[in-house]
Parts: structure tokens; sequence; C-alpha cells
């Protein structure tokens, strides 16, 4: 397990996606991005389960929260990553009216 790797795990009953902020001993800092506005938890090394990254699957709402650590921890490359990535997704609604449009 390493900085960074995104991670399961449950806390106060719910189910918690995130990222490692940081490790110190037998425990983790977690950055939670679902649920939304969770903020960091600590836990047990033993109560976390990493996944290879193709299998951790973000939607648009946990974007602005990898934009807001990136500008936490002042890293430029992941900020333009993360804000590219936010500019790619559209409304549904967007996409209805240019598939009707066709």
């Amino acid at each position: 397990m390493d900085l960074g790797d995104w991670i399961f795990t449950a806390h106060n009953g719910n189910k918690i996606t995130g990222f490692i902020t940081d490790m110190a001993g037998d425990w983790v800092d977690i950055f939670v991005t679902i649920p939304q506005r969770y903020g960091t938890i600590t836990r047990p090394i033993s109560e976390v389960w990493t996944h290879d990254d193709k299998d951790v699957v973000l939607s648009p709402d946990d974007i602005p929260a990898l934009i807001d650590l990136s500008l936490q921890i002042k890293d430029e490359e992941w900020f333009r990553k993360w804000a590219h990535e936010l500019s790619l997704w559209r409304p549904a609604s967007e996409l209805e009216n240019l598939i009707s449009r066709q």
C-alpha cells in the first residue's frame, strides 16, 4: 500500500472510497471522495482494501474534491489533470440536445 493508492473501507456505517494521503505505522489517512464532503479520515491499514486504478470508477462529483486536494497539496500537475478531466464532462441534458439535432 502506497501514498496515492485508491482504497475502499467502511467508516461509521458508510462505504468509503478515497485515496491514501498519509501513512504512519499501522494507520493511514484517507481523503474521502465518496461520499462527498466527508473530508479526511484515519483508518487502520488492516481495514483498508486497495484496488488497481482500472477498478476505480470516478464520477463527475469526485473531480471537484480531487481539484481541491491538488490545490491543498500544491500539486500543479494534478490540478491541471483534474481541471482538464472536469472540462470533458457534459450534463446529460446537453448531450441529449446534441443527439436530437442530428
